[in-house]
């Protein structure tokens, strides 16, 4: 900032705070240390430990409650289960023993040395349905 820009605004700053011009300059010129401050480390070295502290508090607060997820309830569906056991039983007689992987949603047969994996799954219903 050149110092005809500095004398100027520490003439405003005289007149709205009511200060001497020599505290107003001041205020220009640590005004300008501040704005030349481009790193976190160094805005925060200059606080104080109270600003320190509530700075700290302020970044580490959410807005409003805390959001934890919530664990979602297993809810078995009985027809998934029937659907899964059939296909189950259904391929052990022809095929061969499956391997269960996730009990009443995947499975895996093996047919002809190669790997098939079952996995049984219910869309969602619809808004409108239901």
């Amino acid at each position: 900032m050149k110092e005809t820009e500095r004398i100027e605004k520490a003439k405003k700053i005289e007149k709205v705070l009511g200060c001497t011009y020599d505290e107003a300059y001041q205020v220009v010129l640590d005004d300008e240390a501040v704005d030349k401050m481009t790193s976190v480390k160094e805005i925060e070295d200059d606080l104080t430990e109270e600003q320190k502290k509530i700075n700290k508090q302020m970044r580490s607060t959410t807005s409003g409650k805390k959001q934890t997820r919530k664990a979602r309830a297993s809810v078995t569906d009985v027809n998934k289960t029937i659907v899964f056991n059939t296909i189950h039983q259904a391929l052990a007689v022809d095929i061969g023993m499956p391997t269960t992987v996730k009990p009443d949603k995947e499975m895996i047969v093996k047919y002809g040395g190669v790997d098939y994996k079952i996995t049984i799954s219910v869309p969602r219903v619809k808004k409108e349905e239901a």
